[in-house]
């Protein structure tokens, strides 16, 4: 058996649109994201530091804004964590710009 790891390739473009989403909203901070890719949805938790409350904001407040409902929960371990869920088409059309410029 081989520790090759395998590469769910939806949750790996689920994690780029998180962390560009989270660029774009102005949030430079590291900070985790954890991504459960399905069918047509990828859930997706954005965790922040509980010091780290006003990235957690600006992203909360970007999804809304972006039409997203949001899920977000203070954890007693001081971190907070936000939760979305988005479609799998918009993620792959958030990449399609990309592929393009690639091999520029």
């Amino acid at each position: 058996m081989s520790n090759e790891k395998v590469v769910d390739p939806v949750a790996d473009a689920a994690e780029r649109w998180a962390r560009d989403f989270a660029t774009r909203a102005g949030v430079v901070l590291p900070f985790n994201i954890k991504v459960m890719a399905g069918v047509t949805r990828a859930a997706i938790d954005f965790q922040f530091e509980r010091l780290s409350e006003f990235a957690a904001a600006r992203v909360v407040m970007s999804l809304i804004d972006e039409g997203h409902e949001v899920i977000v929960k203070i954890h007693a371990d001081n971190w907070i964590r936000v939760s979305v869920s988005v479609e799998n088409s918009l993620i792959t059309q958030w990449e399609e710009p990309w592929e393009g410029t690639a091999d520029e």
